[in-house]
């Protein structure tokens, strides 16, 4: 199977897969995708907040723009039904972008700095090496 083939496929799975995790936390007893829990991110939908900033982070990185974000998360976490559409949004865009990636442009190296401000680089291919830690 082709990169480009695989990336198309993927994106369309992680958006699949998006929509399958966003209507099992609507269907939680109230409470309990906010409730407490002891995990790095507090609670279930603020992880998934997670996962949708650091989409946004990747995106930008991948358009050579500025992301904005000074932590891997919000300090807030927005509702459900609202994360659920923002992250459908953002899935969209994959989908859209990995169909328009060309064969050239896939294997393009993109120098970016992560959150901290560590340095990496990915293929348009979202590739990506993960920096040397000291």
């Amino acid at each position: 199977m082709s990169a480009l083939r695989n990336i198309r496929m993927l994106t369309r799975y992680m958006a699949w897969a998006n929509i399958r995790i966003f209507d099992v936390l609507a269907q939680l007893p109230n409470g309990e995708a906010i409730k407490s829990r002891p995990t790095l991110f507090g609670n279930m939908l603020h992880s998934f907040n997670h996962a949708y900033v650091a989409d946004l982070v990747w995106k930008a990185h991948l358009l050579g723009q500025p992301h904005g974000f000074t932590s891997r998360n919000t300090e807030t976490t927005p509702e459900l039904a609202i994360l659920r559409e923002n992250q459908a949004t953002i899935d969209d865009w994959y989908i859209n972008y990995a169909d328009e990636l060309s064969t050239k442009l896939h294997d393009e190296l993109v120098s970016f700095n992560f959150v901290d401000g560590e340095a990496g680089v990915l293929t348009r291919g979202v590739q990506w090496t993960p920096p040397s830690r000291h």
